[in-house]
């Protein structure tokens, strides 16, 4: 139901949009958690991680731009005369010159995720190959951030150290 009912209207637009307002994500972070509490019982009080990494269900300011990301290997595979390629390649000018554009709000959303180093390529090594393995590394991020959130609780003792399973032998212990 999640994701049918209100996924769709927390993402719509996270393509082009890029999240720079903190405040903003903040209210669309609320919606997600309330939704996400409500048919589960849960207090607004209740721990956030927990809450993610039982559900399978992404943060969404993780979600976003990631999406984004892949949006941008869409624009990477474009012909160079079509015009979102055109706006891309304006977008690399201003980039480098230092001025405000996508690029750089995507750049600025990247560095502003929880207890993330990473940035997006410079404009010169900007391929689908780097996209793809920054997209990786978000998703890693993502996961380590909850796990820490989760590790660094004295009320989740029960999932620390969890033993998960695992597709391609047995199970094995989560840090």
């Amino acid at each position: 139901l999640y994701l049918a009912l209100v996924d769709c209207h927390l993402i719509h637009g996270c393509k082009l949009a890029i999240d720079t307002d903190k405040f903003l994500l903040s209210m669309l972070e609320q919606v997600q958690l309330l939704y996400l509490q409500r048919p589960l019982g849960l207090s607004r009080r209740s721990m956030v991680a927990p809450l993610f990494t039982e559900t399978g269900i992404m943060p969404i300011h993780f979600c976003r731009v990631i999406l984004a990301l892949c949006y941008l290997i869409y624009l990477l595979n474009l012909p160079l005369d079509h015009y979102a390629s055109l706006a891309l390649q304006a977008n690399h000018v201003l980039r480098s010159s230092g001025n405000s554009c996508w690029l750089s709000d995507l750049n600025w959303a990247i560095q502003h995720l929880p207890n993330c180093t990473l940035a997006l390529p410079p404009t010169s090594q900007l391929s689908e190959q780097a996209v793809l393995s920054l997209i990786k590394s978000v998703s890693q991020q993502c996961n380590l951030f909850l796990q820490s959130e989760v590790n660094n609780s004295n009320c989740l003792a029960l999932l620390q150290c969890r033993c998960e399973p695992s597709v391609t032998g047995p199970s094995k212990y989560q840090a």
